[in-house]
């Protein structure tokens, strides 16, 4: 109770948590993905792009803007990201899916994108979610969103900009953006000294 009443305090002076009924786990990140595509598609209709991204993501919005934004603006039904095409259906480890779900198969039979970073035309957002009332739950949420609930879109098209606007690898990141000519727009990088020493070497590169 201690612990909520926290929160509560801090929401009522910033105005910045949306809070779902249920435990913030790691097997529970589809509700909170679910919960963040109701919220925007009820409060959120008068934006163009939503970009949803992990914690540990620089973004370069230069290379955003001047690389990403223009080309693709124009439809209504473009996820970019950094596509999962033929991936591995892992049995064990942090991403393994269980028996039962998707039986005798070695490979996604359909394409998602890599959740740690997505941009997403907000058109898009109220259709998701609709979608997601149909589509049986599944835990791991870059999967149940951008795969299986995408695909029940038909209009909808995954655009693979990775890795040269998207990429996971923090050590090789930071040495692209040391780099006058580093494309990357979304870049993971692991942890805050990281995030921060990336923001430096980018500065290097800006004209004035």
């Amino acid at each position: 109770m201690k612990l909520q009443d926290n929160i509560t305090q801090e929401f009522r002076q910033y105005g910045d948590i949306i809070q779902g009924v249920f435990l913030d786990t790691y097997h529970n990140l589809t509700y909170k993905a679910v919960m963040g595509m109701k919220w925007i598609s009820q409060n959120c209709r008068n934006v163009k792009y939503i970009v949803k991204m992990d914690d540990d993501v620089y973004v370069d919005l230069h290379n955003f803007f001047t690389r990403l934004y223009n080309t693709f603006r124009s439809s209504d039904h473009t996820i970019i990201c950094n596509a999962m095409i033929r991936a591995q259906v892992f049995r064990k480890g942090k991403w393994g899916v269980e028996k039962h779900h998707l039986r005798y198969y070695k490979q996604f039979p359909f394409s998602y994108c890599s959740g740690f970073a997505v941009v997403m035309p907000a058109a898009m957002i109220p259709v998701l979610y609709k979608a997601t009332l149909t589509v049986p739950f599944f835990w791991i949420d870059d999967i149940y969103l951008f795969g299986m609930v995408r695909r029940m879109i038909p209009k909808s098209v995954l655009h693979d900009s990775g890795p040269k606007y998207f990429d996971f690898d923090g050590n090789e990141n930071l040495k692209c953006f040391k780099r006058a000519g580093c494309k990357l727009a979304f870049a993971s990088m692991g942890y805050n000294k990281l995030l921060f020493r990336a923001w430096k070497e980018k500065q290097k590169h800006l004209n004035p």
